[in-house]
């Protein structure tokens, strides 16, 4: 299995269009797609960036990358989200918390090399 990694927020002109697009990509080429936006922001601003708004990101994107600075809740937050009988997609979705390439060299890394593993054991 490949991923795509995707930045749809860089996207001029993004529409329905553009998610069917990244579909048909996806099972022409069994690909998974990468959002990576990560999530950093409080669990219900989060919920509504992954679930609505103008990108719907959680119609599209596979998997998604999350920040823990704002704490370990915001996996939890998404795992809600998608477990929620309401919420449309069945397809399995994934959440990745980067620990080293989005902070490498900048304040707190040491702390998220410790943080981010133990928010994804206590997830599972």
């Amino acid at each position: 299995m490949v991923v795509f990694k995707s930045h749809v927020h860089l996207i001029d002109v993004f529409s329905i269009e553009t998610m069917k697009g990244f579909e048909s990509l996806s099972s022409k080429h069994s690909l998974m797609i990468l959002e990576d936006r990560k999530f950093v922001d409080i669990g219900n601003t989060v919920q509504q960036q992954y679930y609505g708004g103008a990108l719907r990101i959680s119609e599209f994107a596979d998997i998604v990358n999350v920040s823990i600075l704002g704490g370990e809740g915001i996996i939890e937050v998404l795992s809600r989200v998608v477990g929620q009988s309401r919420f449309p997609i069945k397809r399995s979705k994934g959440i990745h918390p980067p620990c080293r390439h989005d902070f490498e060299g900048k304040l707190g890394n040491r702390l998220l090399y410790v943080a981010v593993p133990r928010a994804g054991k206590a997830s599972e």
